[in-house]
């Protein structure tokens, strides 16, 4: 996830959009309500994603595992949620929505959920460093919640920002966690 401007049309290769090996670690600044802090994210090591050989984040949220699987970034487990079987969070070179069912299981509950995943292009800013990015909405429903993970992958970086909501009955969305890119190694 180099604190140079990147002008670039995309992640040239779909793995650019999120390179993954162990070591590699990410800082952020992290808003929770009115809690701000700054937290690094690290790739502690290898982990099976479904059927796929993917690598586990670490931070102070908890832990996810991520994979790439052909040009889709997939996960089985997000941070205090298992989800089955692995759904998408970025498939940079599919032009429709990418749906997804399945199940998820969060405090000792499972339950049963649906997702669609959009892409789009845009330009975002943080701090004053310009990036071109592809962005992906996740927009999952489990039972009668709602949630939008919504995600800026700068290529050669991966994540530079991340919003998290809430969406209540009315389609509108509180930002529950908030993540803004502060540089890489």
């Amino acid at each position: 996830m180099v604190l140079v401007p990147l002008f670039v049309a995309g992640c040239s290769g779909s793995r650019d959009c999120f390179p993954l090996e162990k070591g590699r670690a990410w800082t952020y600044s992290v808003r929770s309500g009115l809690a701000k802090n700054v937290a690094d994210v690290k790739v502690s090591g290898e982990a099976p994603v479904g059927r796929a050989r993917g690598f586990r984040l670490e931070g102070p949220l908890g832990f996810s595992r991520v994979a790439w699987e052909g040009d889709r970034l997939i996960s089985d487990c997000l941070p205090n949620t298992l989800i089955a079987p692995p759904i998408t969070l970025l498939a940079p070179r599919e032009k429709r929505p990418v749906a997804w069912r399945g199940f998820v299981e969060t405090m000792g509950r499972r339950m049963p959920a649906k997702a669609v995943l959009t892409h789009g292009r845009e330009k975002a800013k943080i701090g004053s460093v310009p990036y071109e990015t592809i962005v992906a909405k996740l927009e999952l429903k489990v039972g009668e919640s709602k949630m939008q993970l919504k995600t800026w992958y700068a290529p050669g970086i991966g994540p530079i920002l991340q919003e998290q909501r809430t969406i209540n009955a009315d389609g509108i969305g509180e930002l529950d966690v908030g993540l803004n890119y502060l540089g890489s190694r």
